[in-house]
């Protein structure tokens, strides 16, 4: 597992982690394949599609806004099916670091 925790403490974007459920949430990932993956700094999406366009915008979210005001998110290690770093040049890190920054929401618009 150290090769993992090294990685992710390099100045990288943060990891997507896909899961069972099936969700997707996005942060920094720690303790990557131990029995308590936890996750920092999240994210998570929530799409609405527009019922005459079709066009379905996205909306990338923040964790923290909650009632609990969650600074983490402690996964279960079984229902982890992945987990990619965000690279660079995706669209994801440039509305993770505004939102990060912001507070705002970030708006993403995927058209199907």
């Amino acid at each position: 597992m150290g090769w993992w925790k090294e990685y992710s403490d390099s100045g990288d974007l943060g990891q997507a982690v896909l899961l069972t459920k099936p969700s997707v949430y996005f942060g920094h990932l720690q303790n990557y394949g131990s029995l308590h993956p936890v996750s920092s700094d999240v994210f998570y999406v929530v799409s609405q599609t527009d019922p005459e366009t079709k066009q379905v915008n996205s909306s990338l979210i923040k964790r923290g806004k909650e009632m609990h005001e969650p600074d983490r998110i402690f996964l279960n290690p079984n229902q982890i099916v992945f987990a990619e770093t965000v690279g660079r040049s995706s669209l994801d890190p440039a509305h993770i670091s505004a939102a990060d920054s912001s507070g705002n929401l970030s708006l993403i618009s995927v058209v199907d």
